[in-house]
């Protein structure tokens, strides 16, 4: 199900909702841009991990989408963010 989050609360509320590792999906910038979203990413509980994906290119194509889908399964994820 996709959702569209309209705050930081919304996303902590949802990061703590999930049960298993997140696959998190950014370019490679985002984390030192936004300090207030690394702070959500780091309060997550130690029973599930945030896997970080920021290997595609602008503009992504269906090979870096099959990249991504992949290294979802092979880090256990049940949610993408």
């Amino acid at each position: 199900m996709q959702r569209i989050l309209n705050n930081y609360d919304e996303l902590q509320e949802l990061l703590n909702a999930v049960n298993g590792n997140i696959l998190f999906v950014h370019g490679k910038s985002a984390l030192e841009r936004f300090s207030r979203l690394s702070s959500c990413l780091n309060s997550v509980s130690d029973s599930k991990k945030i896997i970080h994906f920021t290997d595609f290119n602008p503009n992504p194509k269906l090979e870096d989408a099959k990249k991504a889908a992949a290294y979802f399964t092979q880090n256990n994820c049940v949610f993408i963010l």
